[in-house]
């Protein structure tokens, strides 16, 4: 076997390069030693061949790609400047991979476990093969594109990944993986340059300190294309994310942990929830995640997920979550043509609600979660429909409170005489509109439930009359009037003018009203005595001054009062 050992001093190199003759170094299955702070470099490829030991201890920069079919291993710098190509063995121990080229490939036939891999030079770094690196994993500005593949960064400490603005992206089921062994935010800088170039991160917190390992890929798509049909969501999900979603998966470990998902809001649009996409029978849909905590800010919102535990299956979204169902509160049995208030609960003063009345109209909105109803006074079925709409632009789905309109009650009534004389019975009329029951109130504490009843005022003065129409189905209407009681006529009804001194005029006083008439007939009408005077006085004589015989006489008292035309017609005896 042949051995080549090859130790280059760094002030060697400061006049000196070794690079490949033909773009090409090829150790022919022979040792290459590097020493510790030397520097070497190869103006081409790089071919540690089968068999071959590459001992890298210092810095070696291949400006072309590095294929490794031997072992390398030892603490040096490697520095690719095309594809990283394993196909044996390669022992990290504490080296450092820079690929500083263009696109590049991390490919072979052997996995890589880099202890340090960095990102640098331009293009995207797309790895071919799966990977892992031990201590950390530096992006700097650089797409990683695992591919269908993973990249699993093994360290445990939260800042085993460092970037500016570079970011992990994958396909199907590849992945950036962390372990995790702390309580503590592992931050996953994922995104994506598949058409409209995102990054998209997710932070996720273990819930203990218990060894796990969390994978996250960040699909940069509509997940309906996918198979994961973004219309198919639960009732409280309202909308999903149509840019792209995540797949997010458990790899190790059985506890919860938080889930934190970032986007830019201004290029995504508002999302305030998060869904996971869950498998019911017949088909999955997205299943809303709340509670969750949405947490506005620039230049990335974000919405945390606590303590979720399942990631079977992967898929998780942003959504907007829709508000709840109101509840309406007010009468379901009401009388027409009565305003009613009704009322939306919970109160949220950011929310706009949305009333629909059947059978009746919204008169005013007193409060934002608040409306008075006119209801149809003809009755009938009607009903109140009530949804919200949040600051999202998500609207609810309805409460319908149903409602029976009972027909309107409308009091009204009559009563004569307008004004009556102490001891005069006055007779009501009702004149109400679909009433079944009726409750008078006189005014002098007297009552009746008849429909037309009659009732007499001994007292004189002014009696307020109230009635209350009440329907079968129990509306009422109230309905008002008042009576007055003419003061001090008393009328009578015998007298004997024979000059005995007892009873011999036929006497009225009346006082407080205008333009009095009082007239008195015979039984065939003519006239015996006649005054305008509010004081009547007859002596039984005619007008030629004769006593009129014995017997039954008509009386006719008229005046004016302040309810009108008041007419007492009456009669009164004459004996002797």
């Amino acid at each position: 076997m042949r051995t080549f050992i090859l130790s280059i001093s760094a002030f060697l190199i400061a006049s000196a390069s070794l690079y490949a003759q033909q773009a090409l170094f090829n150790n022919n299955a022979a040792l290459v030693y590097t020493a510790p702070n030397s520097i070497v470099k190869v103006r081409g490829s790089f071919d540690n061949m089968q068999n071959g030991l590459f001992q890298n201890w210092g810095t070696t920069t291949i400006d072309s790609s590095f294929f490794n079919n031997g072992q390398s291993e030892k603490s040096g710098f490697y520095r690719v400047g095309k594809d990283w190509v394993n196909n044996f063995i390669f022992i990290s121990d504490s080296s450092q991979v820079f690929l500083f080229g263009d696109d590049q490939f991390i490919t072979g036939d052997s996995v890589t476990r880099y202890w340090i891999l960095e990102l640098q030079g331009t293009g995207i770094k797309t790895q071919q093969i799966e990977s892992y690196t031990k201590f950390e994993l530096k992006l700097n500005d650089r797409e990683l594109a695992t591919d269908t593949h993973f990249m699993h960064v093994l360290n445990t400490d939260t800042a085993a990944i460092t970037r500016t603005s570079g970011f992990v992206s994958s396909l199907d089921n590849g992945k950036l993986l962390r372990n995790t062994q702390n309580a503590l935010t592992y931050r996953f800088p994922t995104g994506s340059s598949l058409g409209t170039t995102r990054y998209r991160p997710v932070e996720i917190t273990p819930e203990t300190g218990v060894f796990h390992t969390f994978g996250v890929r960040m699909a940069n798509n509509d997940a309906t294309l996918d198979g994961y049909d973004r219309t198919s969501v639960d009732s409280v999900v309202c909308r999903t994310n149509s840019f792209f979603y995540h797949w997010i998966s458990r790899n190790a470990g059985t506890d919860a942990a938080s889930i934190k998902v970032f986007y830019n809001e201004p290029a995504d649009s508002l999302w305030d929830g998060l869904a996971h996409w869950e498998l019911p029978i017949p088909t999955g849909q997205w299943r809303d995640l709340s509670p969750v905590t949405y947490t506005p800010a620039n230049p990335f919102s974000s919405v945390t997920k606590a303590a979720w535990p399942d990631y079977n299956p992967q898929p998780f979204i942003l959504s907007r979550i829709r508000p709840q169902v109101p509840q309406i509160v007010g009468l379901d049995t009401v009388c027409g043509s009565k305003e009613q208030l009704y009322t939306g609960l919970p109160e949220n003063n950011t929310w706009v609600y949305n009333w629909t009345i059947n059978n009746g109209t919204v008169t005013s909105t007193p409060a934002v979660n608040e409306a008075e109803v006119l209801w149809n006074g003809a009755g009938g079925p009607g009903s109140v429909t009530l949804s919200v709409t949040a600051t999202n632009g998500c609207t609810s789905f309805n409460d319908v409170m149903n409602v029976l309109v009972h027909p309107e009650v409308i009091a009204a009534f009559n009563y004569s005489p307008n004004t009556g004389a102490g001891s005069t019975p006055v007779v009501f009329a009702d004149q109400s509109q679909n009433a079944s029951g009726w409750n008078w109130d006189f005014g002098n504490g007297s009552s009746s439930q008849l429909q037309n009843p009659t009732h007499i005022f001994n007292t004189e003065g002014s009696y307020d009359i109230t009635l209350i129409s009440t329907s079968p189905e129990g509306c009422k209407d109230t309905a008002y009037a008042s009576v007055v009681i003419v003061e001090g006529i008393n009328i009578p009804n015998i007298f004997t003018p024979n000059g005995d001194g007892s009873n011999d005029l036929f006497e009225v006083t009346i006082t407080g009203f205008e333009n009095y008439r009082c007239t008195i007939f015979n039984r065939w009408g003519n006239l015996m005595f006649e005054t305008t005077a509010p004081h009547i006085s007859w002596d039984g004589t005619t007008a030629a001054g004769n006593l009129v015989p014995a017997g039954t006489y008509f009386v006719v008292i008229e005046f004016n009062t302040p309810n009108g035309l008041y007419t007492h017609k009456g009669t009164v005896n004459v004996h002797y």
